[in-house]
């Protein structure tokens, strides 16, 4: 689980990986430039980085992975947690 928060920005995902394929579960919502965005979805790359793919979300969503931080374990590995995973 990773998450990362400031004004106007708010990331949050969820890396797993299954055989030979990484997954990314994602929500991102960002105001910076005044117009807000927001995307969420699901990043596959598959075999050692050589092949990835991003399916989105389609229409209007409700992101609940916030709900899962405290059920899977932080990802010591992705940046977006700025090293704050409990150790």
């Amino acid at each position: 689980f990773s998450h990362y928060s400031r004004a106007r920005t708010d990331y949050t995902q969820l890396r797993f990986e299954i055989d030979k394929a990484s997954y990314v579960v994602f929500d991102r919502q960002s105001d910076e430039d005044g117009s807000m965005e927001k995307s969420g979805g699901v990043e596959v790359t598959v075999e050692d980085g050589k092949s990835e793919t991003t399916i989105a979300c389609g229409g209007t969503y409700t992101s609940r992975l916030g709900k899962l931080q405290k059920a899977v374990p932080c990802d010591t590995e992705d940046a977006l947690n700025m090293g704050s995973c409990p150790e």
